[in-house]
């Protein structure tokens, strides 16, 4: 960022606007990095709260809509077997947990292929999951897939995984991968109270 300022500061008006263009990516870049990071040492207690499923679904997937059609993707939200109804878990972490999986199944999906956001709820637990058509986390990453710093792409910084575990964990639930035909398929895991 540095090199970028210096270079413009001689320049014309448009090297000025690409520079600090560059520039404020850069910062925005650092900024969703230090909140990962915080995020990973100092994890928020969940605010539970009377949750309506379906629409969080609904939304996470309508937020990325389109990054998902400007890659030639096509997300899709399952319709549940059953009524899921609302439960009570802590809404934006979930969203967050959720919004890290999508972004990562889109990044991991080629063009042409699809990403499906689905949840099934039971007596004491809800599941959401993501499953994408891309060509699968690789046996070597698998182990140690949720750790941080662990990533599989070199633009990754290997926070995400690791934000949905601790999300996951801080609900007294799990995240995991889990066998799937083709692509990769991951589940979180909470347990609900009644709302």
């Amino acid at each position: 960022m540095r090199l970028k300022a210096e270079n413009a500061l001689p320049g014309a008006d448009e090297r000025r606007g690409a520079a600090l263009r560059t520039i404020l990516d850069q910062i925005a870049r650092l900024d969703v990095l230090l909140r990962n990071l915080l995020t990973m040492t100092h994890p928020p207690d969940p605010c539970r709260a009377p949750t309506d499923i379906v629409k969080l679904l609904e939304e996470c997937s309508d937020s990325h809509q389109d990054i998902a059609s400007a890659k030639g993707v096509r997300l899709e939200v399952a319709r549940a077997s059953q009524d899921i109804g609302t439960v009570g878990l802590d809404r934006e972490q979930t969203r967050r947990a959720l919004d890290n999986l999508v972004l990562n199944a889109i990044q991991s999906t080629p063009g042409g292929g699809c990403v499906r956001l689905s949840v099934q709820r039971d007596d004491t637990k809800v599941r959401f999951r993501v499953l994408d058509s891309g060509p699968g986390v690789p046996l070597a990453l698998r182990d140690h897939l949720f750790e941080p710093f662990v990533t599989g792409r070199p633009d990754g910084t290997g926070l995400g995984l690791a934000i949905v575990r601790e999300i996951a964990r801080a609900h007294g639930g799990e995240a995991r991968l889990l066998p799937a035909v083709q692509g990769a398929l991951f589940e979180v895991e909470l347990p609900w109270q009644p709302s």
